[in-house]
């Protein structure tokens, strides 16, 4: 596919953006601080990476930044958004595959199921999830001391957990997992 540019809108001209994902700021005038202009080039911006792992830039206009998501970028300009869906979706799940081709509008619960479907998203288990009382191997003695005959209050009494957690845990409810 070959490389399109269009201007990116609500920035009057300053930037474009590219189907294959790239952002450039064009050329234009600009104030110097001692009252005159300078000519800045054009020239090919770098992205940053957010914590999330999707790619950003922080665009300048009338003396603010406004930090805006290339794939959004990407798919306001090439990507037709009859429905008005609200979100967009990168379909190998590559968070900076950001081709026009490689994007899609998508409702919230359809990029979500996506997450789901591809892996990208997989709910937190165990001593990973949250903050948790109990360890793993709390859970293998609470089922063996279950297994042994021990009453579940007597066990819940030796942990910090109430009755009811020690009767899920036994009967496989919570921690299923292990």
């Amino acid at each position: 596919m070959q490389e399109q540019w269009i201007p990116v809108a609500e920035f009057d001209g300053a930037y474009e953006i590219s189907s294959i994902g790239r952002l450039k700021s064009c050329a234009r005038p600009r104030k110097t601080k001692g009252g005159g202009i300078a000519y800045l080039p054009e020239r090919i911006k770098i992205p940053g990476v957010k914590r999330e792992g999707y790619a950003f830039f922080s665009l300048y206009k009338e003396a603010r930044y406004k930090v805006m998501y290339l794939h959004r970028l990407v798919a306001i300009a090439f990507i037709h958004n009859p429905l008005n869906l609200p979100q967009v979706n990168h379909i190998d799940g590559n968070k900076l595959n950001n081709c026009a081709s490689n994007l899609e509008w998508v409702s919230a619960s359809d990029n979500c199921r996506h997450a789901l479907e591809t892996g990208l998203y997989t709910t937190a288990k165990g001593e990973s999830a949250g903050n948790v009382t109990l360890t793993e191997s709390d859970v293998l003695e609470i089922r063996r001391l279950a297994g042994s005959g021990m009453m579940q209050k007597d066990i819940a009494a030796m942990y910090p957990v109430n009755r009811q957690t020690i009767t899920k845990i036994v009967n496989r409810q919570r921690w299923r997992h292990i």
